[in-house]
Protein backbone atom coordinates (compact mmCIF):
# COMPACT_ATOMS: atom_id res chain seq x y z
CA UNK A 1 0.00 0.00 0.00
CA UNK A 2 2.80 2.32 0.91
CA UNK A 3 4.56 1.40 -2.52
CA UNK A 4 0.95 2.85 -4.46
CA UNK A 5 0.95 5.91 -2.35
CA UNK A 6 5.01 6.37 -3.33
CA UNK A 7 3.95 5.92 -7.17
CA UNK A 8 0.49 8.08 -6.81
CA UNK A 9 2.73 10.74 -5.43
CA UNK A 10 4.94 10.22 -8.42
CA UNK A 11 2.16 10.76 -10.45
CA UNK A 12 1.21 13.79 -8.53
CA UNK A 13 4.53 15.22 -8.51
CA UNK A 14 4.94 14.87 -12.98
CA UNK A 15 1.47 15.93 -13.45
CA UNK A 16 1.78 19.20 -11.70
CA UNK A 17 5.13 19.23 -13.58
CA UNK A 18 3.44 19.46 -16.65
CA UNK A 19 0.60 21.77 -15.50
CA UNK A 20 3.54 24.51 -15.00
CA UNK A 21 4.98 24.01 -17.97
CA UNK A 22 1.33 24.17 -19.96
CA UNK A 23 0.74 27.51 -18.06
CA UNK A 24 4.10 28.92 -18.76
CA UNK A 25 3.32 28.40 -22.47
CA UNK A 26 0.02 29.95 -22.31
CA UNK A 27 1.85 32.96 -20.32
CA UNK A 28 4.70 33.27 -22.61
CA UNK A 29 3.40 32.00 -26.29
CA UNK A 30 6.94 31.98 -27.69
CA UNK A 31 6.61 29.24 -29.40
CA UNK A 32 4.08 30.67 -31.51
CA UNK A 33 5.94 34.17 -31.72
CA UNK A 34 8.78 32.92 -33.46
CA UNK A 35 6.97 30.94 -36.74
CA UNK A 36 5.19 34.81 -36.67
CA UNK A 37 7.97 36.71 -37.31
CA UNK A 38 8.99 34.45 -40.03
CA UNK A 39 6.29 34.25 -41.96
CA UNK A 40 6.15 38.33 -41.39
CA UNK A 41 10.24 38.37 -42.43
CA UNK A 42 9.21 36.46 -45.49
CA UNK A 43 6.06 38.54 -46.62
CA UNK A 44 8.50 41.80 -46.31
CA UNK A 45 10.99 40.07 -48.16
CA UNK A 46 8.22 38.67 -50.94
CA UNK A 47 6.36 42.53 -51.19
CA UNK A 48 10.00 44.47 -51.42
CA UNK A 49 10.56 41.76 -54.61
CA UNK A 50 6.92 42.69 -55.91
CA UNK A 51 7.77 46.46 -55.66
CA UNK A 52 10.85 46.02 -57.16
CA UNK A 53 9.72 43.83 -60.02
CA UNK A 54 7.86 46.28 -62.05
CA UNK A 55 11.15 48.52 -62.36
CA UNK A 56 13.52 45.20 -63.24
CA UNK A 57 10.67 44.54 -66.13
CA UNK A 58 11.56 48.19 -67.74
CA UNK A 59 15.29 47.79 -67.77
CA UNK A 60 15.10 44.49 -68.68
CA UNK A 61 13.13 45.72 -71.81
CA UNK A 62 15.26 48.78 -72.10
CA UNK A 63 18.27 46.15 -72.16
CA UNK A 64 16.33 44.11 -74.61
CA UNK A 65 15.51 46.93 -76.97
CA UNK A 66 19.49 48.18 -77.17
CA UNK A 67 20.41 44.38 -77.53
CA UNK A 68 18.11 43.77 -80.57
CA UNK A 69 18.88 47.59 -82.13
CA UNK A 70 22.75 45.81 -82.19
CA UNK A 71 21.40 42.46 -83.34
CA UNK A 72 19.54 44.01 -86.27
CA UNK A 73 22.27 46.66 -87.36
CA UNK A 74 25.43 44.17 -87.54
CA UNK A 75 22.90 42.06 -88.95
CA UNK A 76 22.16 44.41 -91.68
CA UNK A 77 25.65 45.59 -92.05
CA UNK A 78 25.94 42.40 -94.09
CA UNK A 79 29.58 41.33 -94.42
CA UNK A 80 31.21 44.32 -93.17
CA UNK A 81 30.97 42.50 -89.34
CA UNK A 82 32.75 39.72 -88.64
CA UNK A 83 30.66 36.83 -87.65
CA UNK A 84 31.93 36.20 -84.20
CA UNK A 85 30.46 39.84 -83.31
CA UNK A 86 26.99 38.92 -85.43
CA UNK A 87 26.83 35.82 -82.96
CA UNK A 88 27.85 37.38 -79.57
CA UNK A 89 24.85 40.56 -80.42
CA UNK A 90 22.59 37.41 -81.68
CA UNK A 91 23.30 35.83 -77.80
CA UNK A 92 22.91 38.92 -75.87
CA UNK A 93 19.73 39.44 -77.44
CA UNK A 94 18.89 36.15 -76.97
CA UNK A 95 19.39 36.60 -73.48
CA UNK A 96 17.91 40.44 -72.63
CA UNK A 97 14.73 38.37 -74.53
CA UNK A 98 15.15 35.30 -71.70
CA UNK A 99 15.44 37.78 -68.82
CA UNK A 100 12.29 39.98 -69.67
CA UNK A 101 10.44 36.56 -69.80
CA UNK A 102 11.68 35.27 -66.92
CA UNK A 103 10.77 38.92 -64.87
CA UNK A 104 7.41 38.85 -66.56
CA UNK A 105 6.65 35.19 -65.46
CA UNK A 106 7.57 36.13 -61.83
CA UNK A 107 4.88 38.37 -61.59
CA UNK A 108 1.73 35.95 -60.83
CA UNK A 109 3.88 33.62 -59.03
CA UNK A 110 4.88 36.59 -56.80
CA UNK A 111 1.39 37.64 -55.94
CA UNK A 112 0.33 34.16 -54.97
CA UNK A 113 3.52 33.85 -52.70
CA UNK A 114 2.02 37.84 -50.98
CA UNK A 115 -1.48 36.19 -50.20
CA UNK A 116 0.01 32.73 -49.31
CA UNK A 117 2.17 34.86 -46.67
CA UNK A 118 -0.42 37.26 -45.50
CA UNK A 119 -3.21 34.17 -44.90
CA UNK A 120 -0.19 32.73 -42.83
CA UNK A 121 0.67 36.00 -40.83
CA UNK A 122 -3.00 36.46 -40.08
CA UNK A 123 -3.36 32.58 -39.33
CA UNK A 124 -0.38 32.81 -36.61
CA UNK A 125 -1.76 36.08 -35.23
CA UNK A 126 -4.74 34.58 -35.08
CA UNK A 127 -3.18 31.38 -33.03
CA UNK A 128 -1.40 33.87 -30.93
CA UNK A 129 -4.66 35.72 -29.92
CA UNK A 130 -6.81 32.46 -29.20
CA UNK A 131 -3.92 30.22 -27.93
CA UNK A 132 -6.66 27.18 -28.32
CA UNK A 133 -3.90 24.33 -28.23
CA UNK A 134 -2.08 25.95 -25.09
CA UNK A 135 -5.38 26.62 -23.44
CA UNK A 136 -6.52 22.71 -23.85
CA UNK A 137 -3.33 21.68 -22.48
CA UNK A 138 -3.95 23.86 -19.10
CA UNK A 139 -7.34 22.08 -18.99
CA UNK A 140 -5.63 18.92 -19.84
CA UNK A 141 -3.13 19.18 -17.27
CA UNK A 142 -5.10 20.53 -14.48
CA UNK A 143 -7.75 17.35 -14.87
CA UNK A 144 -4.68 15.83 -14.66
CA UNK A 145 -3.37 17.09 -11.33
CA UNK A 146 -7.07 16.43 -10.33
CA UNK A 147 -7.50 13.20 -10.89
CA UNK A 148 -3.90 12.34 -9.59
CA UNK A 149 -4.74 14.11 -6.11
CA UNK A 150 -7.59 11.70 -5.89
CA UNK A 151 -5.94 8.73 -6.86
CA UNK A 152 -3.01 9.54 -3.94
CA UNK A 153 -5.95 10.08 -1.45
CA UNK A 154 -7.53 7.04 -2.17
CA UNK A 155 -3.60 5.31 -1.69
CA UNK A 156 -3.50 7.11 1.16
CA UNK A 157 -6.59 5.61 2.40
CA UNK A 158 -6.21 2.27 1.58
CA UNK A 159 -2.19 2.91 3.87
CA UNK A 160 -4.17 3.96 6.68
CA UNK A 161 -6.66 1.30 6.53
CA UNK A 162 -4.13 -1.29 6.48
CA UNK A 163 -2.08 0.24 9.19
CA UNK A 164 -5.71 0.24 11.37
CA UNK A 165 -5.84 -3.86 9.64
CA UNK A 166 -2.43 -4.58 11.71
CA UNK A 167 -3.80 -2.76 14.67
CA UNK A 168 -6.74 -4.74 14.80
CA UNK A 169 -4.69 -7.93 14.22
CA UNK A 170 -2.47 -7.41 17.22
CA UNK A 171 -3.36 -9.57 20.06
CA UNK A 172 -2.43 -8.27 22.66
CA UNK A 173 -2.15 -10.71 26.22
CA UNK A 174 -3.84 -9.14 29.42
CA UNK A 175 -0.71 -9.76 31.31
CA UNK A 176 3.31 -10.47 30.81
CA UNK A 177 4.15 -13.58 30.66
CA UNK A 178 4.54 -16.81 28.11
CA UNK A 179 2.38 -18.82 26.12
CA UNK A 180 2.57 -22.53 26.35
CA UNK A 181 0.30 -23.68 24.51
CA UNK A 182 -2.48 -22.61 21.70
CA UNK A 183 -6.08 -24.37 21.74
CA UNK A 184 -7.50 -24.04 18.73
Amino acid sequence: AKAELSRCEGELQHAQANLAVAKSLLATPLHLELPLAEAQALLAKAQTESHKLPFLIKAAEAQMRVAKGNFESKRDAGSAVAESALLEAEGDFAAAKAELEELNSRVPNLQREIDSLKEKVKVLEQQIKLQLEDHGRVAEAEGKVVAAKAQRDQALLRVEQAQLDLERMTVLAPMDGRILSVVA
